[in-house]
Formats: structure tokens, C-alpha cells, sequence
């Protein structure tokens, strides 16, 4: 019968040969004989190398490391993207330098392949169409647009000009027939209407006209319900209708000369207000 005993024995490290390399580094065969390259370090805590390669996964709990000598690798197997789905990806240094940021205000919508953003400076913008919903806003101490504007297909206005330089226009600006230019909004009140073949100035209240030099010129007929100066009007000749056609009112604390005869048509006013003088002359004793 087998007897075994339990106990200790000293066994030589020469029997095994001499560590090679320097202290830390982990230990190999080279060449049939144990060696060690600062290369590949071991010092109790951590294994660090200077280049390591593998044909299979590589696979730790965190790497470390700038990088830069990385080859490759796609943009679909690295999940770096910031913000939200199609947002547009761009570079911030905080809290992080060199860190990739994203965010809804700047989106690049790959169904409709459309640029939105709830806020965007370019110093140049090239495209063949721009659609937003919400305020276009352009701001440049020269921005030239070519080409034909369309504003919308409602009602277009300019507003919140408060700080803003004068708008000035180097140009032509057109007004098809049958539209107007409108300057107070919605309500539509006071506006140059362009009737094909006349301007209509239309006001809720007075049309005030200053001239610099106090005049006030026209080579063709100027026609108003009642025109009010305040100093003298002079002209080649001063006429009115036989007849009139449309509500007249000579304002208060005024003088009138009409020469006649005047026929005042069927449902039409001639007021004349408090404190004003109307005379009727006939035109054959003028």
C-alpha cells in the first residue's frame, strides 16, 4: 500500500532560469528563455502596453486614450451622436474640449431632406426654395437677393421694426393691379390700391400731403371728396361738376364758391357745416 506524506519542499528559481527585462514587466518566451520589454508592464493593478493588435474582439469595461491612430471604423459603429434624432452634429468645448454636440434648434430632416431650425445664422445662404412657418428673419449689413421673392400666398407684413435701420429699396417696386399697399395690417384701411388705370389713396382719417418747399404739384386731375389747405391754392383755372354725383361737405368755419348751375343728383348730400359760407355764382355774370 501507497504511503503519502504531507509537508514542504524548497524548490530553486535557477532551475527555471533568470527573469528577463526590467521589474514590472510581464514575462514571455522568447527564444526558450523567459523575457520581458517595458512594452507590456504589469504593477499589480494595471497591464499597460504601447500597441497591442488582435484579429478577434477586444473587450473592456472602459478604453482609454485620444484615439487618433484608430483606422476603420465607421460613423455607424461609433455611438458618439448628440440631441435628438437628424440633428445636426457640431463640435463645443465644454465641459469637454473638442466634445460633439447636437440639438433640436438645428435639424437636418432626411424624410422631406430639409434644413429646421428654430434659430439659424448663415453668412451665406444658396437654395431654390425656403419654407418656414414660423419668422423669417434675414440680418446682414449687405444681403442681396436675386431672382423673384415670394413672401406667401396670404397676407405678408413687416413688423417689430423697432431698433431696426430704415428698410430701403434700390429698385423698382410693383404692385399689380387690383392689390394694395396696406398700413394698418389686417384691418385695411389705409392703403394705396393700384385700380389698373388710377391710384386710390384711401384713409380712415385725413391724407395729410407736406412738401419740403410747401408745394405740392400734379400734371393730371387730383380728385377728392374735399381738398383742405392751409395757406393759398393757385392754379390755371378753377372749375366743378354741373353736377354732382357723390356726397360733398364743405367743412366748418370755411368759404365756398361754386359756380353754377348746379344740379345736385338724387340721393346725394351737399352739406355744408356749422360756420361756413357757401356762394353760388352763375358762371354767366363770372
Amino acid at each position: 500500500m501507497a504511503i503519502q506524506n504531507q509537508g514542504w519542499a524548497y524548490v530553486s528559481g535557477s532551475a527555471a532560469g533568470t527573469a528577463g527585462g526590467s521589474n514590472t514587466e510581464i514575462q514571455f518566451n522568447d527564444g526558450g528563455v523567459l523575457g520581458g520589454s517595458s512594452d507590456l508592464t504589469w504593477d499589480g493593478s494595471t497591464v499597460a502596453t504601447t500597441d497591442i493588435s488582435a484579429s478577434l474582439n477586444i473587450s473592456a469595461s472602459a478604453f482609454y486614450g485620444d484615439g487618433s491612430s484608430l483606422t476603420g471604423i465607421t460613423a455607424s459603429a461609433v455611438n458618439v451622436a448628440d440631441g435628438p434624432e437628424q440633428a445636426i452634429q457640431f463640435r463645443v468645448d465644454t465641459p469637454v474640449s473638442g466634445e460633439i454636440s447636437g440639438s433640436s434648434a438645428l435639424m437636418f430632416l432626411t424624410g422631406s431632406n430639409t434644413l429646421s431650425g428654430t434659430y439659424a445664422q448663415f453668412t451665406a445662404v444658396t437654395a431654390s426654395a425656403i419654407v418656414g412657418g414660423s419668422p423669417l428673419s434675414i440680418s446682414s449689413s449687405a444681403t442681396t437677393i436675386s431672382g423673384n421673392v415670394f413672401i406667401c400666398d396670404g397676407t405678408a407684413s413687416i413688423s417689430n421694426l423697432s431698433g431696426c435701420s430704415p428698410i430701403q429699396v434700390h429698385a423698382p417696386m410693383q404692385i399689380q393691379s387690383g392689390y394694395s399697399l396696406s398700413f394698418n395690417g389686417a384691418s385695411n384701411t389705409a392703403k394705396i390700391t393700384n385700380n389698373g388705370e388710377r391710384l386710390d389713396f384711401n384713409s380712415p382719417g385725413s391724407i395729410v400731403l407736406n412738401s419740403g418747399n410747401n408745394n405740392i404739384s400734379s400734371s393730371a386731375n387730383i380728385s377728392a371728396s374735399s381738398v383742405v389747405t392751409t395757406g393759398f391754392m393757385f392754379a390755371a383755372g378753377m372749375c366743378n361738376f354741373t353736377t354732382l354725383n357723390t356726397p360733398t361737405t364743405i367743412p366748418a368755419n370755411y368759404n365756398s364758391l361754386l359756380y353754377g348751375p348746379i344740379t345736385i343728383a338724387n340721393g346725394i348730400d351737399l352739406r355744408i357745416m356749422s360756420d361756413s359760407a357757401v356762394k353760388i355764382r352763375d358762371i354767366s355774370d363770372a
